[in-house]
């Protein structure tokens, strides 16, 4: 049986566009993030990507699963493709770090290990440790590696099987995690990353269902159903008057809004939200896009890997933008947003014919 014909959807593109330039902007700090932030209640760009990418995903390459070996490959040349961009980050800040001007990426990034650079350099690249910016690209490789299991079970009908399964995982992850934990009993002195990967793989999964489903024509009539969808908006205005008004909560509530572990609310939080967009979504054409984040989201992964790298290298900038007011840092921060083409426009001219295959490191 060979793989269906597959229409690009410009509309995730766009999505996923966004979620970078908000995730920029977030990074920075400043007026513009103060309103980009969770904008929609306890939901931020990170949970949106990662959901994004596993609905695209799954639209993808379930393409493939009546060719187990074809999927396993192409899944596998897609993982190492995202950890060629995490490598390339890792050496490259470790590079510029050598440079005066840079020492201190030593510090910032690799902290707190400057007396053993060679040692903590060999754990980035091993993807056991993983400093701010540089922890998304590792669990995305890792859910991408797992993806072919699932995706087969989900084509053998197994649906209620991996869907109870990823729920049992995420409550696991309400009180484990794996990699900080174990790097605390163990006494190990590397960083797990902020990201609980027993919790995360929700959002992955939901993805890649949703995505499996789109492109085989399974139903999924319930998020159709006018109720439902009335139900998730009074919820959702609920919590983001919530977000909008917010007082600091006490220690159980924190832990439902908890952004590491994806607390239970802050998890419902973003099925509301998901549930909502799916449907706005649904009322425009797959070829409706918004030109500029269609673009970045089409290059998604050179274009977070460039936003990392910018976030470190532009530090001591950032800082004295900062320092001369609002209004300029304002500036600075939609420059910095529209230099996000970069990445984009070195791509395209490398690879000459931007279009010539769907599967290239220009997509997912």
């Amino acid at each position: 049986m060979s793989a269906p014909a597959l229409v690009r959807d410009r509309r995730l593109d766009t999505l996923r566009g966004v979620f970078l330039v908000i995730m920029l902007i977030d990074h920075l700090g400043g007026i513009i993030a103060s309103y980009t932030y969770q904008p929609f209640g306890f939901m931020s760009a990170a949970e949106g990507f990662i959901f994004l990418s596993g609905l695209m995903f799954g639209q993808i390459y379930a393409r493939y699963v009546d060719e187990p070996s074809k999927l396993v490959r192409r899944s596998l040349a897609r993982a190492w493709l995202i950890y060629r961009y995490h490598a390339t980050m890792v050496l490259l800040l470790a590079a510029l770090a050598l440079l005066p001007f840079f020492d201190s990426l030593w510090y910032w990034a690799l902290r707190p290990y400057r007396e053993e650079p060679l040692t903590t350099l060999l754990a980035m690249l091993a993807l056991v440790h993983q400093p701010g910016y540089l922890d998304i690209l590792p669990m995305y490789v890792l859910f991408v590696m797992i993806s072919p299991s699932i995706l087969r079970a989900l084509h053998q009908g197994r649906a209620l099987l991996v869907v109870g399964g990823s729920v049992m995982l995420w409550c696991a992850g309400q009180w484990v995690d794996p990699l900080r934990d174990l790097y605390q009993t163990r006494g190990i002195q590397l960083h797990p990353g902020y990201f609980n990967l027993f919790s995360w793989q929700v959002l992955w999964l939901a993805g890649l269902t949703l995505g499996y489903a789109r492109l085989t024509g399974v139903s999924a009539g319930f998020v159709r159903e006018r109720g439902l969808l009335w139900l998730a908006l009074a919820c959702a205005l609920v919590l983001w008057v919530w977000r909008r008004e917010y007082v600091q909560p006490g220690p159980f509530i924190t832990a439902l809004l908890d952004k590491p572990n994806l607390g239970p609310l802050r998890l419902f939080n973003c099925m509301l939200l998901v549930l909502i967009g799916w449907r706005l979504m649904n009322r425009f054409r797959l070829d409706q896009y918004l030109p500029f984040f269609e673009l970045l989201g089409r290059y998604s992964i050179q274009v977070f890997s460039f936003h990392a790298v910018l976030l470190y290298t532009m530090q001591y900038t950032t800082g004295s933008v900062r320092a001369q007011g609002g209004g300029w840092f304002s500036l600075y921060t939609l420059a910095l947003v529209f230099c996000l083409l970069i990445p984009v426009i070195v791509t395209r001219r490398l690879h000459c014919q931007p279009n010539r295959h769907l599967l290239t490191g220009r997509l997912g």
